[in-house]
């Protein structure tokens, strides 16, 4: 199998990014951007003076009923006023409109500051958390634009995101549940955190500089594939110009280097990723060109990385395998390979 780019992913079935102009255009999107929720469910809830009142009420009604005095009045008003209240809050909670700039992707068991707007035009306090999709505990604040923390547990994508705001009424005896669904344009990824490890990074820097006592010839233009360890920032100073060291022959040059992740078992599919993603964005970081090969349910896939929409494909679909990538497919005088596993390189 050859090393091939990012359409790797598509060819896989994976989704690849799209430009902002689909984003605008997405009827569940704002012209900013944002995602628009769209209500998908209403429940009422009752607040801390309706459990008070209510139990008041269904001990006292049907004492009251048989007399004609103080006490069935007010069990009666009682009455009224929490239906009053419930009718009321389920129609000022229509006009509640709810918004949020959702990220591409979120790191499984680690906050992320989601931004959020909720318009209501009574102003008054409200409740809101992610309930589906993502998970968040529950803020309470007037209307307006904030801040929720949303975490989330297990890698995957989440087509949809799922707020609930909790509104009251016009005495919050009865507070009113509503569940905006949110759409974005692509799923949201939730991939592992990248797990630091030593031997890999060490790994990944003598390869670097395996050649780097190659007799300098001189400085000369950077061309494609030099390395950014080689920039001579004086002749950059003097010269307006990037210009690297020049090693004669191919020494500026490496091969460009594939990070497998290969899992030895199902449980270790999260600790493989977490660390080949590290290797992918650490050798990245030291100028390397770098991909990720991973197995998925359809079918091993390479991708360009770090910052491709296929590269958090494929930490987030990312599935066990003996054998990833067939590595007998691939040419070792183009490609250098680095596998690893739940416990580390091998």
């Amino acid at each position: 199998m050859p090393v091939s780019d990012a359409s790797a992913a598509g060819a896989a079935g994976l989704t690849t990014s799209v430009d902002r102009s689909q984003r605008i255009q997405h009827p569940a999107c704002a012209a900013d951007g944002r995602v628009v929720g769209t209500v998908v469910k209403t429940r009422p809830l009752l607040s801390f003076g309706g459990s008070i009142i209510l139990p008041i009420v269904f001990l006292g009604l049907p004492i009251s009923l048989g007399n004609v005095g103080l006490l069935r009045h007010l069990s009666l008003g009682l009455v009224a006023l929490v239906l009053v209240d419930l009718v009321v809050g389920l129609i000022i909670s229509r006009s509640v409109t709810v918004s949020a700039t959702l990220p591409r992707f979120v790191e499984t068991s680690r906050s992320k500051a989601i931004n959020v707007t909720i318009g209501w035009p009574l102003g008054r306090i409200v409740g809101a958390h992610f309930s589906e999709g993502l998970r968040s505990t529950p803020a309470f604040g007037p209307p307006g634009d904030g801040v929720l923390a949303a975490t989330c547990f297990a890698r995957g994508s989440h087509r949809t995101v799922t707020l609930r705001v909790v509104t009251g009424g016009f005495f919050s005896l009865v507070l009113i549940a509503r569940d905006f669904e949110m759409t974005p344009v692509q799923p949201l990824l939730v991939i592992p955190a990248p797990q630091h490890d030593p031997t890999i990074a060490s790994i990944i820097e003598q390869r670097i500089s395996t050649d780097s006592t190659t007799e300098l010839v001189g400085v000369r233009p950077y061309r494609e594939g030099d390395r950014r360890m080689d920039l001579h920032w004086p002749s950059i100073a003097r010269t307006g110009e990037v210009m690297v060291r020049d090693r004669g022959g191919d020494g500026n040059e490496l091969r460009p280097l594939l990070v497998v992740a290969s899992a030895l078992g199902p449980d270790g599919v999260d600790s493989a990723l977490g660390l080949a993603r590290f290797a992918v964005e650490h050798a990245a970081g030291l100028g390397l060109e770098v991909q990720l090969g991973v197995a998925t349910p359809t079918g091993p896939i390479v991708a360009s990385g770090p910052a491709s929409r296929a590269f958090h494909e494929a930490l987030a679909h990312g599935s066990s395998g003996p054998a990833s990538i067939s590595l007998a497919a691939i040419d070792p005088s183009t490609v250098d390979v680095l596998t690893i596993d739940e416990n580390g390189a091998r």
